[in-house]
C-alpha cells in the first residue's frame, strides 16, 4: 500500500504503540497511508508484540520505521521513543501525531489540524476529536493530574484501613473541556518535544 498524493500528509510524523495490536495495528497504518503520510514518517513502537501483528503490517505495508523492544515497556516509554527517533530525523516533519493503535484517521484529519494550527499559529499541542465506529462521540478528556494523584495510590494499599481512602477521578464531565490526563513522563517528553519546535497531535 502507497500514501496518496496528499501534500498534508508530507508535513506529519506519526507514532504508533503497539501491543499485540492484531489486524487492528493494519487498520490503523493503512488510514494513515491514505492521509498522505510517507511509511518512513510513521513510527511504529512495538513492546514485544507476540500476535503476529508486525509481521503482518510488514508484509502489507512497505517502507515503515519500526522500533522492537523486547519486552512489554510501557506506552509512555513506547511514544518516548518515537517521539525521539521522529525530532532526531535529518528534517524533522512540522508535525507530529500520536496515534492510539486501535484509531483510524478520518478522511481530512490532518488537512483539519494543519488548518487549526496555521490558524493559532501559538498553538502547540491540539487533541482530536474521538468517536466509536458507530459514530457516537467517546469522551477524550479527563481532569489533569497533579502529582499527589499519580504518586498516592501506589501506596494507598499499604495505609491502615482505618484511613479514608481516596478514589481518584479517571474522567471529568463534558461540560468542562480540560485537558487529557495522561502520565507524567508523557507529560515532561511532549514538553521537551515542542521545545525541539515542533507541533503536537494527540489521537489517543
Amino acid at each position: 500500500m502507497t500514501a496518496s498524493a496528499n501534500s498534508v500528509g508530507a508535513r506529519f510524523s506519526v507514532v504508533i504503540a503497539n501491543y499485540n495490536g492484531g489486524a487492528m495495528l493494519e487498520e490503523c497504518v493503512c488510514s494513515v497511508v491514505r492521509e498522505g503520510v510517507p511509511a518512513a514518517r510513521i513510527i511504529i513502537v512495538d513492546n514485544g508484540s507476540q500476535d503476529g501483528s508486525i509481521d503482518n503490517l510488514q508484509r502489507n505495508v512497505d517502507g515503515l520505521s519500526i522500533i522492537h523492544n523486547s519486552c512489554n515497556a510501557g506506552f509512555a516509554k513506547a511514544v518516548n521513543q518515537g517521539i525521539n527517533l521522529a525530532v532526531s530525523a535529518a528534517s524533522p516533519s512540522e508535525f507530529l501525531l500520536l496515534l492510539n493503535n486501535d484509531a483510524q484517521l478520518e478522511p481530512g484529519a490532518l488537512q483539519a489540524f494543519a488548518a487549526g494550527f496555521g490558524t493559532l499559529p501559538n498553538l502547540a499541542i491540539a487533541g482530536g476529536q474521538l468517536r466509536y465506529p458507530g459514530g457516537r462521540l467517546q469522551s477524550a478528556f479527563a481532569p489533569f493530574p497533579s502529582v499527589a494523584e499519580e504518586i498516592l495510590p501506589r501506596f494507598e494499599r499499604h495505609l491502615p484501613r482505618s484511613l479514608p481512602q481516596k478514589n481518584y477521578p479517571a474522567e471529568s464531565d463534558r461540560s468542562r473541556v480540560r485537558p487529557r490526563r495522561m502520565p507524567l513522563r508523557s507529560q515532561f517528553h511532549l514538553a521537551r518535544a515542542r521545545i525541539a519546535g515542533r507541533r503536537l497531535l494527540l489521537f489517543l
